[in-house]
């Protein structure tokens, strides 16, 4: 079995194993935490704990009283710029991914999109259509895998690591010889 069918695999196992847990929360009596409000509790049926704690910090920002008044907002047909302090976020209204750090780098909804659902739209503050599937509990077990550009090397303790140092330097140094050899058209063993 290859590399790749064995991580196919493994991969495939785990996310079985991930969906069975999901369906255990996901019955009557799933997990909540007393400290969300209902849209934070709702995101933590559908993330993990790690992730739905990141959120509440960023939904308790967008939802406190004033929050959006100290931002000079810049509607545009396909995005939206938030500006204060010298310090201007662009939001995609498509997606609802933004320019700050947060949404760049963890790809998810941030407080500037949420402020905006909020105050200027109306909408439901948390997009969870915009949350992709790598973060929900359960996924797609049929995604194509990431192919990898740079094998995967494994190494293993062999006896040529019991051969004294002097050896092995005379190795390595008779295998630089045939390396130089090799560049000028010779095969032949020094």
């Amino acid at each position: 079995m290859s590399m790749r069918l064995c991580l196919n695999a493994v991969i495939r196992y785990q996310r079985r194993r991930e969906d069975e847990d999901v369906a255990r929360v996901i019955m009557p009596g799933s997990k909540r935490n007393h400290r969300y409000n209902d849209d934070s509790n709702q995101l933590l049926g559908m993330t993990n704990d790690w992730l739905a704690d990141i959120f509440s910090s960023e939904y308790k920002f967008a939802a406190a009283q004033g929050a959006m008044d100290s931002y000079v907002v810049e509607d545009e047909d396909l995005f939206v710029t938030l500006r204060r302090d010298g310090r201007a976020h662009k939001v995609d209204k498509f997606n609802w991914l933004c320019s700050c750090e947060f949404s760049s780098t963890m790809q998810l909804p941030c407080r500037h999109s949420m402020m905006y659902m909020k105050n200027v739209c109306g909408l439901f503050m948390i997009p969870y259509a915009s949350i992709p599937a790598r973060w929900q509990r359960y996924g797609n077990l049929d995604e194509n895998l990431v192919d990898v550009d740079v094998p995967i090397r494994i190494s293993k303790a062999d006896p040529a690591s019991d051969l004294p140092t002097s050896k092995i330097q005379a190795g390595i140094i008779n295998l630089e010889k045939w390396c130089q050899n090799l560049r000028q058209g010779d095969v032949a063993m020094p």
